[in-house]
């Protein structure tokens, strides 16, 4: 799928550049995606940086250092650097924390999927206790949409993570017993989202004292 997406998202950055000139937001915008394609889907992280600074510089020059768009942006910078670059990479998630936590109205979907992601990358880079506050966030905006929404699972996945990281394995259990629930009876059993979640919950409480057995 990616493969196929490739040339054209690399077309769309040749047309809006046609189009609206080579410094134009539409241009960032495409720019942005193609980034995202090169370092999320392909794997190709020293190809996306040239791309996602560009769209950067765009953004900046045109709308500003705080446009919500930067967010995911900085985020794709930071998950594009290599683990022996973590300072330059934690740079670009404080800065995308920032943005993110200024009072700008966005559409719930949105932040949450932002915070998502941001809570996300910082975990990668070891910042779990800033990663706790944005999938707090998330969570809370997730929830005020729908309890039993698999975005809740997500953000509640990613909150086990964070206290697995920190080697706190018993907080991290009602996070994912509340994820599996709400996988399990959104998605169905078979669904791969919640065989992992259910596998990793077995893993850990069978690694707990006084675990209660198979789910």
């Amino acid at each position: 799928m990616g493969d196929r997406a490739l040339p054209l998202l690399e077309r769309a950055v040749e047309i809006a550049s046609i189009a609206f000139g080579p410094e134009h937001p539409r241009v960032a915008s495409c720019l942005a995606d193609l980034g995202a394609l090169l370092v999320n889907d392909l794997g190709l992280p020293v190809r996306a940086r040239p791309v996602l600074e560009r769209a950067l510089h765009i953004y900046e020059t045109t709308s500003g250092v705080q446009h919500p768009a930067l967010v995911i942006l900085l985020v794709n910078l930071a998950n594009a650097m290599s683990r022996d670059e973590r300072d330059a990479a934690r740079k670009f998630l404080e800065r995308a924390v920032e943005i993110a936590s200024a009072p700008i109205q966005r559409p719930w979907w949105e932040l949450s999927t932002d915070l998502r992601n941001l809570g996300r990358a910082l975990i990668r880079f070891g910042m779990e206790s800033i990663a706790q506050t944005m999938l707090k966030r998330a969570l809370v905006l997730d929830q005020g949409i729908s309890a039993n929404h698999p975005a809740v699972a997500s953000d509640l996945w990613l909150l086990a993570v964070v206290c697995l990281s920190r080697g706190e394995r018993a907080a991290a259990c009602p996070f994912l017993e509340q994820a599996y629930a709400i996988l399990d009876g959104s998605l169905g059993s078979n669904h791969p989202d919640t065989v992992k979640v259910q596998r990793a919950l077995q893993r850990l409480r069978e690694d707990l004292p006084g675990n209660t057995g198979p789910l």
